[in-house]
């Protein structure tokens, strides 16, 4: 799963496992339309998001949190 907020910590758009595609053993991809849950375009900014992923050597859940930047 990975989620996307704003740098005040406002959920901007949630993306489900299946909506990733596989580009190798463990790497998935996905395109971000920079567009909220509403389809709206998102201002230009910081943002950050949040990416679970589960551990393979003990099943447990993982979270990796980074920042992005959209410029337009």
């Amino acid at each position: 799963m990975l989620k996307i907020f704003t740098i005040a910590g406002e959920l901007v758009r949630e993306i489900k496992g299946n909506e990733l595609t596989k580009a190798g053993a463990n790497e998935y991809l996905f395109a971000w339309d920079c567009t909220n849950m509403n389809g709206e375009r998102v201002s230009s900014g910081v943002y950050i998001y949040i990416v679970k992923v589960k551990d393979i050597t003990n099943n447990d859940e993982v979270a990796v949190t980074k920042k992005l930047a959209v410029i337009r």
